[in-house]
C-alpha cells in the first residue's frame, strides 16, 4: 500500500498498538509524527527513527489543549496532515483492589475523554477549514462491544475493569456522531476494534484466552496497525462510521 502522500499523527504512539500503527505507516511510505506523553520510544521504533525522515516524535498530553494545539502547530512545519490515529488509553483503576472508587473512575472518563476528543476536534476542523479529505481513526475494543468474558481472567494476575469498557464504548459513538456530522466535508471517521493483544501474559492467560477465540491464538500489533493504514488509503474513501473487530473470531461466536 503507497502512503507516500499521507502525513498520520499517532497519539499514544509509544505504546503497544501506537508504535506498530507508526512503524505500518512508515513501512507504507507515509510520514508519521508520533505524539506521547513519554519520550520513550521501543527499540524497533527508535531504530527506525535514527534511519527515517519521515518520522517525527513528540512529547505532549493530548488531553491538554493548550498543550496539543502548541504540538500540533509544530507537526505542521513538516507538512500538511492529513490523518489522525487515537491510540491513546489511560487505565487508573486497573487491578486496583478498590475498583469502583469515584477518584480513579473520575480520573479515568476525564482523561480519556479529553484524549480523544481535544486532538479529534482539532483535527477536525483543520480537516474542515483547509478542504482536506481526512481521515479519522480511534482504536476501541471489542469490550466496547460486548461484555468481557471473566473466565479468561481465571487463575491468572490479570483482569478488566468497569471504566475500561465505559471508554471503549464511548469511543465508538462519539466517532459514529462525528462520522454523522462531517460526511459531507469527505472526512471519514472510523474504529477499530481489537481482541486481546500478545504481550507479556502468562501462559495460564493464554491457555484461557485460546478456548474462546476460534484462532486460538491473540493478535500481534501489527494485526492491528496495517488496518489503520487502509482506512487511512484511498481504498477506505467511502468507509466513514464502521467499527472493525480485529479479534481472530470472538465475536462470530
Amino acid at each position: 500500500m503507497d502512503l507516500s502522500n499521507i502525513h498520520c499523527i499517532v497519539t499514544g504512539g509509544n505504546g503497544k498498538i501506537g508504535s506498530s500503527v507508526c512503524a505500518s505507516f512508515l513501512d507504507c511510505g507515509a510520514k508519521v509524527s508520533c505524539i506521547s506523553r513519554s519520550n520513550d520510544l521501543p527499540d524497533y521504533l527508535s531504530a527506525m527513527n535514527e534511519n527515517n525522515q519521515n518520522l517525527y516524535t513528540y512529547q505532549c498530553d493530548v488531553a491538554n489543549k493548550e498543550s496539543f494545539g502548541d504540538i500540533f502547530r509544530k507537526v505542521l512545519d513538516s507538512g500538511k496532515v492529513t490523518t489522525l490515529v487515537n491510540c491513546t488509553s489511560f487505565r487508573p483503576s486497573l487491578l486496583n483492589e478498590e475498583g469502583d472508587d469515584i477518584k480513579h473512575w473520575s480520573q479515568s472518563i476525564l482523561q480519556n475523554s479529553l484524549a480523544l476528543a481535544v486532538p479529534t476536534f482539532e483535527l477536525t476542523k483543520y480537516f474542515k477549514d483547509h478542504r482536506i479529505n481526512g481521515s479519522v481513526i480511534s482504536l476501541s475494543s471489542i469490550y466496547g462491544i460486548v461484555g468481557p468474558r471473566f473466565e479468561i481472567y481465571q487463575d491468572t494476575e490479570l483482569t478488566t475493569e468497569a471504566d475500561y469498557a465505559y471508554n471503549k464504548s464511548a469511543i465508538i459513538g462519539f466517532n459514529k456522531y462525528m462520522a454523522a456530522k462531517y460526511a459531507k466535508y469527505n472526512i471519514t471517521f472510523n474504529v477499530i476494534a481489537p481482541g486481546g493483544v500478545s504481550a507479556s501474559q502468562s501462559q495460564e492467560f493464554r491457555d484461557n484466552y485460546y478456548q474462546i477465540v476460534p484462532m486460538r491464538r491473540m493478535a500481534e500489533a501489527n494485526d492491528i496497525s496495517y488496518s489503520c493504514c487502509f482506512f487511512a488509503s484511498e481504498y477506505a474513501r467511502y468507509i466513514t462510521g464502521v467499527v472493525m473487530p480485529i479479534d481472530g473470531g470472538w465475536l462470530c461466536v
